[in-house]
């Protein structure tokens, strides 16, 4: 995440658009990368496609089977969906505002992610992510 910061925060700095492209896009992919999982669940981080997909499969499956663990995981899917529209207004009214500079403002939110991130030192610890990492490989190894 440190990188992703850097690369943002020196982004409006440069005046070349092709590298500025660049190093943002770039930003993008390592922050697809780096949050795959909430709660144990896949999403996307940058994009809600697949996340309306997610949502709306697990309440199709609570409609077949009644179990609550699916609707609260439709809604978690919904909620992060939620939060991606609401940061794409506030990122358009930033931008429009402060133009490139808007891009420090996702530094600053990205740096408070990050320590929220070491606030619960379970979040990082090898054993929650092993424990992760392995429920996926499960799930791959059933499909």
């Amino acid at each position: 995440m440190l990188v992703e910061i850097f690369l943002l925060f020196i982004t409006p700095l440069i005046r070349l658009d092709p590298l500025a492209n660049c190093l943002v896009s770039f930003s993008c992919a390592m922050q697809v990368q780096s949050f795959r999982k909430v709660h144990g669940f896949p999403f996307a981080s940058t994009m809600c496609i697949g996340n309306l997909r997610n949502s709306v499969d697990h309440m199709l499956l609570y409609f077949q089977t009644h179990d609550q663990q699916e609707i609260r995981i439709s809604s978690a899917y919904l909620r992060i969906i939620i939060f991606f529209i609401i940061g794409s207004g506030l990122g358009k009214i930033f931008c429009d505002w402060l133009g490139l500079q808007a891009l420090w403002i996702s530094c600053l939110l990205l740096f408070g992610a990050l320590l929220i991130m070491f606030h619960d030192p379970k979040a990082l610890s090898r054993q929650t992510v092993s424990q992760i990492d392995g429920e996926e490989d499960l799930l791959k190894r059933e499909q």
